[in-house]
């Protein structure tokens, strides 16, 4: 008796699947995912154009904003929030401007490698630029 296409699927699907799962070129690091593509491009940037960074905001977002020390003004939403994971981002490299328990938001400014560093601590959801008003 052959063996049924079903069993011919399977086969070539743990196949496929053993191949890929050294591939490190295609897998993405999960805290990666936490920094939205608008932030994981400013920081590309401005690591290779720190020089630059007025020329970076106007190419890459305008509704960056990156101070003198070159700190991007950034949102951080929390899985939770308390004293001792404001210090955790605090030492980190944020400087916190505001926070809000509710919404376990907090905004401050980080540089782009301290930006990576907090997006591996295991409370923070996302990273992402602020959004501002834009006047009409």
């Amino acid at each position: 008796m052959c063996p049924s296409i079903f069993t011919y699927f399977l086969v070539v699907i743990i196949l496929l699947s053993s191949c890929t799962e050294g591939n490190n070129s295609t897998k993405v690091k999960k805290t990666q995912r936490k920094i939205s593509s608008g932030l994981h491009s400013v920081i590309e940037e401005l690591e290779l154009k720190p020089e630059k960074k007025e020329q970076v905001l106007t190419f890459i977002d305008k509704s960056a904003r990156i101070n003198e020390q070159g700190g991007i003004q950034i949102y951080i939403q929390l899985y939770e929030i308390d004293e001792s994971k404001l210090e955790d981002l605090k030492k980190h490299g944020l400087t916190i401007d505001i926070y809000d328990n509710k919404q376990k938001l907090v905004q401050g400014w980080a540089l782009p490698n301290d930006v990576k560093a907090i997006s591996e601590l295991p409370f923070v959801k996302t990273i992402d630029l602020p959004a501002y008003g834009i006047a009409n």
